[in-house]
């Protein structure tokens, strides 16, 4: 039987512009909402980051002390800005000074790198003597509390003295309380006081004479100069050199010194730039070395001058052994001319020293092959790999509290960690530069002694992925157990020592803050104005549909059927049912 009625048809404009309306309406909506939380999270902070008076150009910050407190009136670091913090609450101070000497070693040889980590004693095994016989084998110094018991000389070694009681550990371990030396089950009392040092390699002192503390490692080497490429000017902004000075050699005896970063040169060309910016990080790999051959002669033995300020500029060159002819360019051959020493030997008889006078040469049949590596605030060590001297080098970055040994006795052919810190100590009555110019002390340097540590200007972070608790493992080491202060740059303000903070780029800030303002404010402005044109053009006809007035010239003319789309079956069925009443009522 056929269908008696025709099902209901909706206009296609209809459709499009109900819902363009419906989505201009949910945009202004989320644009509004966007607004108001943007202007707790980025407005309100980018405005007191503006007037915050912070230098942009960072300083050096070590870390003094590090709490974590259950009453929680500020933290370090927030895991959510929006509200109060709680629970984790780390509290940081630190210890605000300038940047030491950046220092390049030349001609080192016999390197070495000891590792000392620091003591976790929450990692240890906890033994329960009362549990059976689980303590019938302890051999060590145990801190025990009720019959639990931690070893602790897992970790470190221990001098003491076992002149207590002696318990049994299977049968009395309920007396198992304080520090005991345990052999199998009979563990003895330690009643005196004693100390305890970290496990550490044992650190090399036969034959070198360079010791540099980087973090929990202590590198060691035997070199014969080293250079200052910056001179301080205590807690005011120190000078870049231009010419690197010399402030060690071999003659002075062994030198010690805290650097924040070590770096060994080897098998690597690496030059010098002009950018004394720290932050751009220590090296950056680029394809390109930016070098031009000013004042080259065109002769073999010439003498080659660098321009007027006689800046380091690569040579790349190659001689032939036999007759010193000039050949293909390699990066194994590259020579520098300039400031840095060199030693080139040929095969025969004559020898080439500083400077050395080579011809310059096209590097761009160098640079298509080969990548070089800028080091920033690094002075360039070279050599030959192929002919002549190996010559390698260390390089560091902010060396503090530089010292000589002089008349200090140093134990051979090695020592432990304690005593190394013990002759460090010592050492601190003959200092390198007593001027404080080169390697300074770091109380020369100190422009605030403590000052609070915040992870941003706000305290805070809005990530939610556990930011705070590896910003405390990184910046929370605060020397407890003669561990390494955690050491990294930092930004202050020079008229108030309150607080200082770990990250801050106006830079980064202004275009969060600008893209913060234009997205959902633009989104705003083009819904709203949709809405506007759609109020404006569209008119409801007198069957109840909305038509565009000025989208079809010829929609006047429109047959019954054109233009329609079919209704979905529930609408159809609704209005076949009202029909059905409408017949049963006549």
């Amino acid at each position: 039987m056929g269908r008696k009625h025709k099902r209901r048809l909706i206009p296609e404009q209809d459709r499009r512009i109900c819902g363009s309306i419906c989505f201009c309406q949910f945009t202004i909506v989320i644009s509004c909402v966007a607004l108001v939380y943007l202007s707790v999270a980025i407005y309100m902070p980018s405005h007191r980051a503006f007037h915050a008076g912070i230098d942009p150009d960072p300083v050096m910050c070590q870390t003094v002390n590090t709490t974590l407190t259950n009453n929680c009136g500020w933290a370090s670091c927030g895991e959510w800005c929006l509200t109060r913090t709680t629970g984790f609450c780390p509290q940081i101070h630190a210890t605000v000074r300038r940047n030491g000497t950046d220092i390049v070693f030349e001609n080192c040889t016999k390197f070495g790198s000891i590792s000392c980590p620091q003591v976790n004693i929450a990692s240890l095994k906890r033994y329960n003597c009362n549990n059976g016989s689980e303590c019938s084998v302890l051999s060590g110094v145990f801190n025990c509390s009720l019959g639990h018991c931690v070893n602790i000389s897992e970790l470190m070694l221990c001098h003491h003295k076992a002149d207590g009681m002696v318990v049994d550990s299977e049968k009395d371990n309920m007396k198992l309380n304080g520090y005991f030396s345990c052999q199998n089950s009979r563990c003895t009392k330690i009643k005196s006081p004693f100390t305890c040092d970290r496990y550490c390699p044992k650190i090399a002192t036969s034959d070198v004479n360079v010791f540099l503390m980087e973090d929990d490692n202590v590198i060691v080497a035997k070199c014969e100069r080293g250079l200052a490429l910056n001179k301080a000017n205590g807690n005011l902004p120190g000078t870049r050199l231009t010419t690197p000075v010399q402030v060690w050699d071999s003659r002075n005896g062994s030198i010690i010194a805290s650097c924040l970063v070590v770096t060994q040169e080897m098998n690597e060309v690496r030059l010098q730039t002009n950018s004394t910016s720290s932050r751009t990080g220590l090296f950056k790999p680029v394809w390109k070395a930016r070098a031009s051959p000013e004042g080259g002669e065109n002769s073999l033995y010439a003498k080659v001058r660098d321009g007027e300020d006689s800046f380091l500029r690569v040579r790349p060159c190659e001689v032939s052994p036999s007759r010193g002819q000039q050949g293909k360019p390699k990066l194994r051959e590259a020579i520098l001319h300039g400031l840095a020493p060199t030693s080139y030997v040929p095969s025969g008889s004559q020898t080439l020293t500083d400077p050395l006078d080579l011809v310059p040469y096209d590097y761009r049949a160098l640079m298509n092959r080969t990548s070089l590596k800028i080091s920033y605030n690094i002075f360039l060590s070279i050599y030959s790999k192929t002919y002549g001297k190996l010559r390698a080098g260390k390089c560091t970055q902010d060396c503090v509290n530089g010292t000589l040994l002089k008349d200090i006795q140093v134990p051979q052919p090695s020592i432990n960690f304690t005593s190394f810190l013990t002759i460090y100590e010592k050492s601190l009555q003959y200092p390198l530069d007593p001027t404080n110019d080169y390697v300074p002390a770091q109380r020369s340097l100190t422009i605030y002694n403590s000052s609070r540590l915040y992870i941003n200007f706000e305290g805070c972070v809005n990530t939610l992925k556990g930011e705070c608790k590896d910003f405390l493992a990184s910046h929370g080491r605060d020397g407890d157990n003669q561990t390494a202060q955690s050491r990294y740059p930092c930004y202050y303000n020079k008229n108030n020592s309150f607080l200082v903070v770990a990250r801050f780029d106006l830079n980064k800030t202004r275009t969060e803050l600008l893209i913060a303002i234009i997205v959902p404010s633009g989104l705003f402005v083009i819904s709203l104005t949709t809405l506007v044109i759609i109020t404006r053009s569209v008119q409801v006809g007198d069957d109840a549909k909305m038509r565009c007035r000025y989208c079809v010239d010829k929609q006047e003319v429109e047959g019954e059927d054109e233009g329609l789309v079919e209704a979905t079956p529930s609408s159809s069925q609704g209005q076949v049912n009202e029909n059905e009443i409408k017949s049963m009522a006549l």
